[in-house]
């Protein structure tokens, strides 16, 4: 089984103070509507309108590109609202809505079942972390257009 990797937990988010305040509250609570609107608005004005509709989830008709030319993975893993693929009922399938874990950005955990769920960069990180017995969220950049969640019911029990 691979070893997990070290956790990513970074102490300056932007050195915007404005931007870094905003990611600091969605990196503790990344649901938080009022926050991400604050932010979208943020974003909308200084013209990152990709980055905007990613943060709010209304990217469908946007160019993937432009999101991916003007954000990095770290970024997108504190901001993203992507949906999960799961077959538990109760889970809240998308990764803004899972409990963040304290010292790992790139990580957190489903509150219907308690799973650790990892925001991947690639393809070899999501195997990776299936191997661990996690859930895996591969990035947009991860070579995927659109981000998945592969539940492998044989671990969700």
């Amino acid at each position: 089984m691979p070893p997990a990797p070290p956790p990513v937990r970074r102490d300056v988010l932007s050195p915007d103070p404005a931007e870094h305040t905003l990611l600091v509250e969605l990196r503790r609570d990344p649901a938080d509507p009022d926050v991400r609107m604050v932010y979208g608005d943020l974003l909308e004005h200084r013209g990152e309108v990709a980055k905007a509709n990613f943060l709010r989830g209304n990217d469908d008709d946007d160019d993937p590109d432009e999101l991916l030319d003007g954000s990095d993975v770290a970024w997108r893993t504190l901001v993203s609202r992507d949906p999960v693929a799961c077959q538990v009922p109760t889970c809240p399938r998308t990764w803004d809505r899972f409990a963040p874990v304290a010292d790992d950005e790139r990580c957190r955990r489903c509150i219907a079942c308690a799973k650790l769920v990892r925001y991947c960069a690639t393809i070899a990180e999501e195997r990776a972390s299936l191997e661990r017995g996690e859930r895996a969220l591969v990035d947009r950049g991860g070579g995927l257009r659109d981000t998945v969640i592969r539940c492998d019911r044989s671990r969700s029990s």
